[in-house]
This record gives C-alpha cells, structure tokens and sequence, in this order.
C-alpha cells in the first residue's frame, strides 16, 4: 500500500513539472513597442484574387520612426502604390497600436478594420488577410498576427477568418 502511496506522489509531481514546462508563458519582449530599426525597405505583399496568390512590392522609403513605418505600411495596404494592385485592407483602417509578446505581433486596429462588405468571399477574405500576415511578419520577423480592434478581440472577418489565435502564414499560398 504504502509504494502504491509513494508511486502515486512522483507520477503526480511529474505530471505538474510536465504540466509546467508546457505551459510556460512566453516571455513579453516589447521594443519601442515593435523593433523596426534599421528598416529602410520592406516587401509589401497584395492579393491577387484572379490568381489566387499573393503580389509581392517593395517599398524602399522607410527611414521613419517605427509607428511612423508601421502606419505608413497599413496606409499602402489599405491603398496600394500603384494601380493593378488591390488593397489587402479596407478603406479607413488605421492601426493604434503594435506588441511583440514573444513569436506574435499584436495589431490594435480601429473598427474600420472589420468593414463587412470588403471580408466577403471565403477565398478572397483568406487572400486579403493573410497579404497582412506575410506583409507583417517578413517585417518583424514574428511568426503569427493577433488581431484586435480597438483592444478587443474581434468576430471572425466575414465569417471565414478566425482571430480568437494568433494567426500563422499559409503555406499553401504562393507569394
């Protein structure tokens, strides 16, 4: 009885140290809040919705302050630099706020974000969002986007895109 006590302690005890290294929160990293120094360039990435794919465009005219480049990226996005492009955003939308907690960049976007009409289409929505996702994780080197709208987490654009989670770029998606 009493090695069935003692057997049943240590598969307890190392049950919670596995249950502790798995769920070890992920360090917050913040740089000013997102480290984009030394950025001068970045490859914008557009939706292709006749291709399904996604158009790649480089910027070189970086040399703002991180918020400053960060807002300047949403702006092109939302319209793009040169025409045949179309907008990975809707219009309207600005961005309020960028995290770094650990691999995911934390977008606070304002409500114009969510702007039905243009989340419409299953593969269109996924082709426009995930234009954000390469865009903005080539940028800071983070391996998923959160998304919230003004500090919320916001419904699933269209009813397709799930945000609830950090969302990762799809590998099926040729840029």
């Amino acid at each position: 009885m009493r090695v069935w006590f003692v057997l049943g302690a240590v598969v307890g005890v190392v049950g919670l140290l596995v249950w502790l290294i798995i769920h070890k929160p992920q360090p917050t990293r913040r740089v000013g809040p997102v480290d984009l120094k030394g950025v001068g360039a970045a490859i914008l990435y557009f939706p292709d919705i006749r291709g399904d794919r996604l158009i790649s465009h480089s910027v070189s005219d970086l040399n703002q302050e991180w918020r400053e480049k960060l807002t300047k990226i949403i702006a092109l996005l939302t319209d793009p630099p040169r025409q045949g492009l179309e907008p990975a955003l809707p219009p309207g939308t600005r961005l309020l706020s960028a995290n770094v907690t650990g691999k995911v960049l934390v977008l606070n976007f304002n409500r114009a974000f969510l702007e039905p009409s243009f989340w419409v289409g299953s593969e269109v929505a996924h082709l426009r969002f995930q234009a954000l996702v390469y865009t903005v994780t080539g940028l800071t080197g983070t391996q998923s986007v959160q998304i919230l709208v003004d500090g919320q987490t916001p419904p699933a654009l269209g009813g397709h895109i799930e945000l609830s989670e950090p969302v990762k770029r799809d590998p099926t998606i040729i840029p």
